[in-house]
């Protein structure tokens, strides 16, 4: 038996995910923190905390050098340490240390995580939004009302520098730019997860093919929802992606539409 169904050879076509598969990867979850690593020095670099050039050239590399998540996983025991992990390779592949020096400048690692996690965030609730659109129930069409608030609430930049920094890489992410620091009862990630189960729950209740298995992602989305609103910093990174997947192939399992 695997740890995931999402991952499981044996269970994956069983529970699919999707677009949001590519989602919740380690591959994926490098790729939007180098953007927003490659974001934040172009936005040093226009206001002349670093220089120029080296924003350019590492804006520019960051969306191009590869780096495998393998590689960054010796010795990682929090979040925050990916960032210095990915800090330590990107400037490696970079193979310029005249410009690598400038890396995530003056930052705090936690806020960088959590910025590429909003990013992946949002990309999944359009995923969302458009799969509820093509329904008809009137429960989906509420929770896609919900999401203009959810948006303007839980897709925030995480950015404790108060000032222009922060103003200009909330607008090239475009994400809102927050009025204070990023809260620290989390509630952007329990909005969005609270969103997701509440999706779930929907389609646990509607007739149709495939009913037993979308109640039990439905049971499981809401045991991690209860999980992380326990501990929201220490268990977003166990179910945040569980969540996400198992909502997202519960949509998919109520396809074809109804009409």
């Amino acid at each position: 038996m695997a740890a995931s169904i999402f991952e499981s050879p044996l269970l994956a076509k069983r529970f699919p995910t999707g677009d949001a598969g590519r989602l919740f990867t380690d591959t994926a979850e490098v790729r939007a923190l180098l953007l927003v690593a490659g974001s934040l020095a172009k936005a040093q670099g226009e206001l002349g905390l670093i220089p120029e050039d080296s924003a350019f050239f590492i804006h520019r590399s960051a969306m191009e050098v590869q780096i495998d998540p393998a590689g960054l996983a010796k010795g990682l025991t929090s979040d925050a340490e990916v960032v210095a992990q990915l800090k330590d390779a990107f400037a490696t592949a970079m193979e310029a240390p005249e410009h690598a020096q400038y890396i995530l400048t003056d930052v705090d690692p936690l806020d960088i995580v959590r910025t590429a996690r909003v990013l992946r965030l949002r990309q999944l609730l359009s995923l969302c939004e458009k799969s509820l659109a093509e329904r008809s129930e009137t429960e989906f069409k509420f929770q896609v009302a919900k999401l203009e608030k959810l948006r303007t609430t839980a897709l925030i930049l995480s950015f404790h520098q108060v000032g222009p920094v922060r103003t200009k890489l909330a607008e090239a992410l475009r994400l809102n730019e927050p009025h204070a620091p990023w809260p620290t009862d989390e509630h952007p990630i329990i909005d969005v997860s609270a969103w997701l189960t509440e999706t779930c729950a929907i389609t646990a209740h509607l007739d149709g093919p495939r009913k037993d298995d979308r109640q039990a992602l439905s049971a499981m989305t809401s045991a991690l929802h209860q999980s992380l609103q326990l501990s929201p910093t220490n268990m977003t990174t166990y179910c945040l992606p569980q969540i996400a997947l198992s909502t997202f192939s519960a949509l998919i399992l109520i396809s074809p539409p109804v009409t």
